[in-house]
């Protein structure tokens, strides 16, 4: 996990190879909330109140762990040594009062919506198709008759990558991958999508989906058309076998840091695995914090840090009743139309 290999053994008594083997580093378990595995990967993610250093943390935790890395803002990345309980360390270094957070980092299961396709488009323009009633939508073709948008706004795409796409007309600009960050460029990896033992569990493509409805071009013969045809796009691909939920704090925190990303807006088509009928979304402390200083410290103008938008999707599942989207801070948006009536 966490780019190595890993085995998930669901019943010890029918393993045949000894977990004293040779080729095996350590083992842990696989934990559940609800129905949603999460697996942990021998990592811990913190982080610390100002002026504590990563040796104060080793020193605290008895040398039980090792530094790792720094994150891109503030986080800080440990290894347990072998033999060391994950959930125990994390929950004495939680209490030491050196850390404002600390959780093991996991392998976290997520999935993307299905964007329909531009004939299905209701929410652009509600012209009473697929049963819906008429004029329940965002207003696009009177908000265009306003302005189509700025080339000065980039949108960051949270999501399985984003290519070069014609119908872009090279506004994707140099992205992020986290798990590959030399040379992902938060382009798409391959033509599936596989999980973390190599299984295909979906085709590459919902990124480049998105991006198209926040920013396909108007008027040129192709496709369909953006809600903002002159908006900039950051690509951040967090869909890769190897990701965790450090990996998907680290593209949120990418996309919003000036330095970095840039991004004014932070679009995120994505949720938790989560089975049916679950309404509280999984709280994990490394993503709430991504998102919440997204919104804090994003859009830096003038020596003032305004604040990223950021936005999710509340998931196109409708057995499944309330947002299923991640996020529980204030401010964060979610869109969930209704064809036959309202729009929240």
């Amino acid at each position: 996990m966490g780019g190595g290999n890993f085995l998930i053994i669901n019943d010890l008594r029918k393993n045949q190879l000894k977990i004293e083997h040779e080729a095996i580093e350590y083992q842990l378990p696989v934990y559940k909330i609800d129905d949603t595995p999460l697996l942990v990967n021998g990592e811990i993610i913190l982080r610390p109140l100002p002026g504590i250093s990563p040796q104060q943390i080793i020193q605290f935790a008895d040398d039980q762990i090792e530094f790792v890395k720094a994150g891109i803002y503030k986080n800080l990345y440990f290894k347990i040594k072998s033999g060391v309980d994950v959930f125990a360390i994390s929950n004495k270094i939680y209490e030491s009062g050196l850390v404002e957070w600390c959780h093991p980092d996991m392998v976290l299961p997520v999935e993307t919506s299905n964007d329909p396709l531009y004939p299905q488009q209701y929410y652009l323009n509600n012209t009473g198709q697929n049963s819906g009633t008429n004029n329940i939508d965002i207003n696009a073709p009177e908000a265009w008759a306003i302005t189509t948008g700025c080339d000065q706004i980039r949108v960051a795409v949270l999501d399985d990558g984003v290519e070069d796409h014609e119908d872009l007309a090279g506004r994707v600009l140099g992205g992020f991958t986290p798990t590959n960050p030399v040379n992902g460029n938060g382009r798409p990896e391959g033509v599936n999508i596989v999980d973390q033992s190599g299984n295909c569990v979906g085709r590459v493509g919902h990124g480049i989906a998105c991006a198209g409805i926040l920013g396909a071009s108007h008027n040129n013969s192709i496709g369909i058309r953006g809600v903002a045809p002159n908006a900039q796009i950051v690509p951040v691909n967090i869909f890769t076998p190897a990701r965790t939920a450090g990996s998907i704090a680290e593209g949120i925190n990418w996309a919003w840091n000036p330095a970095m990303g840039n991004a004014d807006i932070l679009s995120n088509s994505w949720n938790y695995v989560i089975p049916p009928g679950t309404i509280q979304p999984i709280e994990i402390d490394v993503i709430s914090t991504a998102i919440a200083d997204a919104m804090a410290l994003g859009r830096l103008r003038n020596g003032v840090r305004l604040g990223c938008v950021v936005v999710f999707s509340s998931g196109n599942y409708n057995p499944r009743n309330g947002c299923i989207a991640p996020p529980p801070s204030r401010g964060c948006f979610n869109g969930i139309p209704f064809r036959q009536g309202c729009l929240v």
